[in-house]
């Protein structure tokens, strides 16, 4: 910590050194953003890429998410997600919704 830095409540300080800022965006429902290498979150749930991609209308749908709007737009950002910090998931894959 620098400065006059302080820490209240339940305040949640993840590791990591990130040699670029990483990637967040604000959806029209939720924020997506990087939590920690490999681990992207949206809103409040946390998964892997290889998740979000495999897995992405099952969570969707556990927290009642329908609007296919919006599924359609956080489906876009996972994607932009794994090309920049696992390409290798996307590679040769035709990204068709899970």
């Amino acid at each position: 910590m620098f400065g006059h830095a302080r820490i209240y409540g339940n305040t949640l300080i993840k590791s990591g050194d990130w040699d670029i800022t990483p990637i967040q965006v604000q959806g029209s429902k939720f924020y997506l953003n990087m939590s920690n290498h490999g681990i992207l979150k949206i809103g409040c749930v946390e998964h892997t890429i290889p998740v979000w991609l495999e897995k992405y209308r099952e969570i969707a749908a556990k927290y009642d998410i329908i609007d296919e709007a919006i599924i359609e737009e956080h489906w876009e950002f996972i994607k932009e997600f794994a090309r920049v910090y696992c390409p290798a998931e996307i590679k040769g894959e035709n990204n068709e919704k899970k």
